[in-house]
């Protein structure tokens, strides 16, 4: 029963994200002539900066929350593409600094409608996540490492053909798995968590932020 659920939740989602093109679209896919072969591109999280923001108003207290990325992918067919991505993301305050570095392997679907890509996405790969004190005289750090697997639904637009720029949003929902225990970096002991110096909300943070949860993309590029 749940298997087939999943899959009646698969096709309704194909038939919503990639729904047949109209005559016009048709007319202007065929226009364009044929499409762009690889895409570079820089991304960053407006989510976080978003979260930045409320932050520093409501807690009136310095907070500085952003991640970025590269990444590239090569089509390999006129609607499937493979890419990989690098990941940076640092959330600083007057506590603590955390910061998370990944790399993921992605396979893309895309379906061309009008001058745009719509696009479903699915991610493997890996992060970590480096926490350490600000408190004086305290020479903490802990790192913990995931494996990520995660989904994106997305839209693309061009500019230009058949090289040019393009701005892509997605909206991407991940898991993550912690692989081994983390670590204190100065004494190599492994610790609960991120030992003395994670609570509850710390963890939260460390997962939904940076490797699991819902998270916004906007990405600027070149298609050639």
């Amino acid at each position: 029963m749940k298997t087939k659920l999943f899959f009646a939740a698969a096709i309704l989602l194909a038939v919503v994200a990639f729904p047949a093109l109209t005559q016009e679209e048709e007319a202007a896919v065929a226009q364009a002539g044929p499409m762009p072969k690889n895409t570079i591109a820089i991304g960053i999280r407006p989510d976080l900066l978003f979260l930045e923001f409320i932050n520093n108003i409501s807690l009136e207290k310095r907070e500085i929350l952003f991640g970025v990325a590269s990444w590239y992918s090569r089509n390999l067919t006129e609607n499937l593409s493979v890419g990989g991505r690098l990941g940076y993301g640092m959330l600083d305050n007057d506590l603590y600094i955390m910061q998370s570095f990944s790399a993921d392997a992605s396979v893309r679907h895309g379906y061309r409608n009008g001058p745009g890509i719509r696009f479903l996405e699915g991610t493997l790969g890996y992060a970590n996540v480096f926490l350490r004190d600000h408190e004086e005289g305290r020479e903490e750090a802990f790192l913990a490492d995931f494996f990520r697997l995660g989904g994106k639904i997305g839209q693309r637009f061009e500019f230009g053909r058949p090289d040019g720029f393009m701005l892509e949003a997605a909206l991407e929902g991940a898991l993550g798995v912690r692989v081994g225990d983390s670590l204190n970096r100065y004494s190599n002991e492994p610790a609960f968590g991120f030992g003395r110096l994670a609570d509850f909300m710390q963890n939260l943070l460390a997962w939904g932020l940076f490797i699991g949860g819902l998270h916004v993309h906007l990405s600027f590029g070149y298609v050639f």
